[in-house]
């Protein structure tokens, strides 16, 4: 475990790499029905090195997302619907501790790889009740898995989770899954138009989180770490209810807002 790895050093220094790659293909069917696949790869990869001769060493992690998403979109009078489905995939490397000179006191260590892999599939609908009032209603499903290999550790009952209290364990193969988890998105919008540049508009959205940034820091540094939903960590989930007035400038080029 890296947090019972303690390492004095006078100076540190902070690197990070960020590689993004994204395709995009569009098709029109018709003049009512067409379609949008998108692929998305990413990939994010922080070092912390300490330069001392007595201390040397590369603390490595990463993260590598793969994302693939497939939106069909329908058009009839006053109806439009949307519709989709998309894969995502993680990757994550948590830490690889190294000695950077052979001198150097630290010792080797690398904790295990973490994958997951999340499906989601979702159908919105809106209409145009009237002129100056719409609705966008919709439902979006998500479903999570944590995947081997991986080791999963048990610890002792009414004890903290701490590798001095590590009882056993269960070993996960290749694509077995360690644990899943699932939800439904419920989406609701709603826009009156008041005047010709000044609508109210109220929304509902619910969503699931199976990604977690963990840090000890108010500010985002290369020392946080990500995290996926496993076995002991659940996702995390929230619900957005905002309300608002929104208005519109020199011929929709600016939009000013007032949301609670």
């Amino acid at each position: 475990s890296l947090a019972r790895t303690e390492v004095n050093a006078t100076s540190s220094v902070f690197d990070w790499q960020t590689r993004n790659l994204t395709a995009r293909w569009n098709h029109a069917f018709s003049e009512r029905l067409f379609a949008n696949l998108i692929a998305v790869y990413s990939s994010y990869t922080p070092t912390i090195t300490n330069p001392d001769s007595a201390n040397a060493f590369e603390l490595k992690s990463g993260l590598v997302y793969k994302n693939i998403k497939l939106d069909l979109g329908y058009v009839a009078g006053r109806h439009k619907v949307d519709a989709g489905i998309s894969g995502i995939r993680y990757d994550i490397q948590p830490g690889d501790l190294q000695p950077t000179l052979a001198s150097s006191n630290i010792n080797p260590l690398k904790l295990q790889s973490e994958q997951g892999l999340e499906a989601a599939a979702y159908w919105n609908h809106e209409i145009e009740v009237s002129k100056g009032f719409s609705v966008m209603y919709g439902l979006r499903y998500s479903w999570f898995a944590a995947l081997g290999p991986y080791r999963v550790n048990q610890y002792e009952p009414v004890s903290p989770r701490d590798p001095t209290t590590i009882s056993g364990g269960t070993d996960y193969t290749t694509g077995k899954i360690i644990q899943s988890y699932n939800g439904f998105e419920p989406r609701l919008v709603a826009r009156l138009n008041l005047t010709a540049t000044t609508s109210l508009k109220f929304s509902f959205n619910r969503m699931y989180q199976y990604l977690q940034l963990i840090s000890n820091t108010t500010a985002a540094l290369p020392t946080d770490r990500w995290k996926i939903s496993d076995a002991y960590l659940k996702p995390q989930f929230g619900d957005q209810i905002s309300l608002g007035i929104f208005k519109k400038k020199k011929k929709d080029t600016y939009e000013t807002s007032l949301e609670l």
